[in-house]
C-alpha cells in the first residue's frame, strides 16, 4: 500500500566520490545496472564535482558542458527545459541554472533507489564554493533530506532539514519554511508520530495557502491525509488526499502517486468500484514502478473486492513486468502480498501461494518483519469478505468520490468542478 512505509536500521548516508557512491548503491540493489542512463548520471557528477574543484579561470561552461551530455541521453535530455536550453547566464548566476538541472536528474536517481549517488551529487552542488541563491540552496538541501530518509537515514536528514529551516529564516522565504516543516512532518510518520505529523503538516499548509504555494502545499496535505487515516477520520482522509491530489495538477508522477492514495482510502472505506477508477485512471499516466506497483496492489485489492477476475490477473501481469525489471524489493514484496490476497479473493489458490511465497522470501532476504507478519496472518485468515458494508461518506468525501469517478483515463483530469473541501 502506498501508505506503507518502513525504514530498517539507522544507516549513515555520507557524501561519497560518485564511482564509489554508486558502486554502494549497485551493491545494495544487487543487480548490474539500474538502467541505461547510469553513465551518465556518473558523467553528471564526475562532472559537477570537477568543475567545483578547479580555479574559476581554469573552468569551462559547467551549464553548457551538463547541456552538451545530458542531450546524448533520451532519457536526460528531457531534464532540459525550455529556459535551461536558452543562453548561458552570467558567471555568478550560472549555478543557480545549473542547480534545477542537476536536481531533475538526481530524481531519476533518487526513482531507482540509487540514493549514495543521489545523496553525493546534491553535497557536490551544495557545498560547492559557488555562488548559489539561497532559495536555490534550500531546494538543494531539501531534496538531500528526502534522498536521506528514502535510504533510511533519519537523522541525516533531519539535519538537512533543520539547515532549510535556518536558511528559510535568514532569507524570510515561506518556499524554504514549508519545505522544512514538511519535512519534519514526513520524519514523524515514518517513526509513528501522528501528533507530530499533524503539527507540522498543518503549519506547512497554512503557510503554503496563504504563501500560494500548491504544488508544496499538496505535499504537505498529503501528511495530514496519512494522518487522518491512522486516526479513522476516513472522511477527513478522503478531502485532504484530493487536495493533495489538486495540488499536484500538471505533473503527472505525483498526481498518479496521490491518487493512489485517494485510491485506496475509497478501497478502505468500502468504496471499491470507485476505488478501481480511481487506480486506473492513476495508472494511465503511467508512474514510476515506485509509485505503479503500490497502484497496481490496490487495483487487484479493489478488483477483486468487485469480483473483477480479469482486471486482478491483468494487475498481476503489470506489476511481474514491473518486478522481473527490477523494482524496487520493499515496493516489490508489499505488491506481492496484496496480488497474493487479491488473488485468493478470487479464487485463484494457486496464484495466490506462488504470490506469497516470492513476498516471504524478498522479505526474509532483506528483514522486511512488517510484511513477513502480514503474511503469516494472511496464510492463516480466508480470503476477505466482498460483501462488507461501505463507510458512510460526509458531503465532503462524498464530493471526493463523485469526482474521482469522473475522471477520465487520459490528461490530468484535477479540476473536475469540486474542491472536495
Amino acid at each position: 500500500m502506498p501508505l506503507q512505509m518502513t525504514t530498517q536500521s539507522a544507516p549513515v548516508l555520507a557524501p561519497r566520490p560518485p564511482l564509489a557512491a554508486y558502486r554502494d548503491d549497485l551493491a545494495r540493489r544487487g543487480r548490474g545496472s539500474f538502467g541505461p542512463s547510469d553513465a551518465t548520471w556518473l558523467s553528471v557528477a564526475t562532472i559537477l564535482g570537477h568543475a567545483v574543484g578547479v580555479p574559476t579561470e581554469s573552468r569551462p561552461s559547467l551549464l553548457e558542458t551538463l547541456r552538451e551530455v545530458l542531450r546524448g541521453d533520451p532519457i536526460l535530455s528531457q531534464t532540459l527545459s525550455p529556459a535551461s536550453a536558452g543562453p548561458t547566464p552570467a558567471e555568478h548566476d550560472e549555478l543557480d541554472a545549473v542547480s534545477p538541472i542537476v536536481r531533475a536528474v538526481v530524481q531519476r536517481m533518487e526513482d531507482e533507489g540509487a540514493w549514495s549517488l543521489a545523496y553525493s551529487t546534491l553535497s557536490i552542488l551544495v557545498e560547492a564554493d559557488l555562488r548559489l541563491s539561497a532559495v536555490e540552496r534550500g531546494r538543494v538541501l531539501a531534496q538531500m533530506g528526502r534522498v536521506a530518509w528514502q535510504a533510511g537515514a533519519i537523522e541525516t536528514s533531519r539535519d538537512q532539514y533543520r539547515r532549510v529551516e535556518v536558511l528559510g529564516r535568514a532569507a524570510r522565504s515561506a518556499e524554504l519554511r514549508v519545505r522544512a516543516w514538511t519535512g519534519y512532518s514526513i520524519l514523524a510518520r515514518l517513526r509513528g508520530n501522528y501528533p507530530e505529523v499533524r503539527k507540522w503538516a498543518t503549519r506547512a499548509v497554512d503557510e503554503a495557502d496563504r504563501a500560494g504555494l500548491v504544488a508544496l502545499g499538496s505535499i504537505a496535505y498529503h501528511c495530514l491525509m496519512v494522518s487522518a487515516g491512522v486516526a479513522g477520520d476516513f472522511n477527513a482522509a478522503l478531502v485532504y488526499g484530493w487536495r493533495a491530489f489538486e495540488g499536484a495538477a500538471g505533473d503527472p508522477a505525483r498526481e498518479a502517486e496521490m491518487l493512489i492514495n485517494v485510491a485506496q482510502f475509497l478501497y478502505e472505506t468500502g468504496h471499491a468500484d470507485v476505488a478501481v477508477h480511481g487506480f486506473a485512471v492513476a495508472l494511465a499516466r503511467e508512474p514510476v514502478p515506485r509509485v505503479a506497483l503500490p497502484g497496481l496492489g490496490g487495483l487487484a485489492l479493489a478488483a477483486s473486492a468487485v469480483g473483477d477476475t480479469a482486471r486482478v490477473h491483468g494487475a498481476r501481469a503489470h506489476a511481474e513486468r514491473l518486478i522481473a525489471a527490477g523494482a524496487m524489493p520493499y515496493e516489490a514484496a508489499a505488491t506481492l502480498v496484496e496480488l497474493a490476497a487479491a488473488l485468493a479473493a478470487v479464487g485463484d489458490a494457486a496464484g495466490a501461494r506462488e504470490c506469497r511465497a516470492r513476498a516471504a522470501e524478498i522479505a526474509t532476504r532483506h528483514g522486511y518483519h512488517e510484511l513477513s507478519y502480514r503474511l503469516e496472518i494472511q496464510s492463516a485468515a480466508p480470503p476477505p469478505a466482498r460483501d462488507r458494508a461501505p463507510h458512510p461518506l460526509d458531503p465532503g468525501a462524498r464530493a471526493v468520490a463523485r469526482a474521482v469517478s469522473s475522471l477520465g483515463l487520459a490528461g490530468s483530469g484535477a479540476s473536475t468542478g469540486t474542491d472536495g473541501r
